[in-house]
C-alpha cells in the first residue's frame, strides 16, 4: 500500500481515517473540521474525481485507489496502516466524509479516553440525538487487532456491524461521549445509486447468512486463542 506523505503531524496521537469518493466541497468541509491539534489525517482517495482530489490535496497522508474499492476495503486499508505503526497513535478514528465535527472534538475524545481507558470503542453524537455508530468511531489497537480485516465479501454494508459484533464478543467495552458532537451533512447517497444499492443488498445477505453465523465466531475464537498464548 503506497502512502503519499503530503502532510505529516509529528506529535499526533490520534489517527483519523477518511475514505473519500464524491462531492469535493463536502469532503473539504469534513476534513477542515477534523483537522485539530495533534490529529493525523489519513485519507483514502477511493477513485475520486478532480474536485475531491483538489479538496484532499495537502490535508494529510493519502492512500490512492485508482478505482472505487468501496468503503469496507478502504477501512481495511486504514486499519492496515494503523497496525503498521502501533504505539505511535493512541486511537484510530474512522470518519465518514459527509460529517462535520464540532470544534474541540479531539480534546473531548482524548479526555474521555484518559478518564476511561477500559472503553475500547468510543462513539460521539450526531446532532440532535443519534449515536455516531457507523459514521464516526474511535478504536484502540486492541480492537483493530481483533477485527482486522473486515471480510472481503463485504463492500459497503456490514463492515461496522462486523467491527462492533466482534468487539462485543471478545469482551471489549464501548461508550458514547455525549459532548463529542457532529453534524451529518449528507445522507441517502447509497439509496440514490442503483449500482451501490445492489451491492449493499448483496452485502446484507452475506452478513446474515455467512459472516454473522460463521466468520464472526471464527474471528472471535482466533483472537481469544491468540490472547491465551501470550
Amino acid at each position: 500500500m503506497d502512502i503519499e506523505e503530503a502532510l505529516v503531524i509529528d506529535d499526533a496521537n490520534l489517527l483519523v481515517g477518511v475514505p473519500c469518493y464524491k462531492d469535493g466541497p463536502m469532503v473539504e468541509a469534513c476534513l477542515r473540521s477534523l483537522a485539530e491539534p495533534k490529529v493525523q489525517l489519513l485519507i483514502v482517495d477511493n477513485g475520486s474525481g478532480s474536485d475531491v482530489k483538489q479538496a484532499i490535496a495537502g490535508k494529510g497522508l493519502v492512500v490512492r485507489n485508482e478505482v472505487n474499492r468501496y468503503v469496507n476495503p478502504a477501512w481495511n486499508q486504514l486499519m492496515e496502516f494503523f497496525l503498521g505503526c502501533v504505539g505511535r497513535y493512541d486511537l484510530l478514528v474512522i470518519a465518514n466524509s459527509d460529517l462535520v465535527l464540532d470544534p474541540g472534538w479531539a480534546d473531548q475524545l482524548r479526555a474521555y479516553r484518559h478518564a476511561n481507558p477500559q472503553d475500547q470503542i468510543i462513539f460521539g453524537k450526531v446532532r440532535p440525538e443519534h449515536s455516531s455508530m457507523g459514521a464516526f468511531f474511535a478504536m484502540s489497537a486492541k480492537v483493530v487487532q481483533a477485527v482486522y480485516p473486515i471480510p472481503d465479501d463485504l463492500l459497503i454494508y456490514g463492515g461496522d456491524d462486523f467491527i462492533f459484533e466482534v468487539n462485543r464478543r471478545v469482551g471489549f467495552s464501548e461508550h458514547v461521549v455525549p459532548t463529542l458532537t457532529m453534524f451529518h451533512a449528507v445522507s441517502g447517497t447509497i439509496s440514490k445509486s442503483p449500482e451501490l444499492w445492489e451491492i449493499g443488498h448483496r452485502d446484507n445477505a452475506r452478513w446474515h447468512h455467512h459472516v454473522l453465523p460463521k466468520i464472526v465466531p471464527s474471528r472471535v475464537k482466533q483472537y481469544l486463542s491468540r490472547q491465551k498464548e501470550k
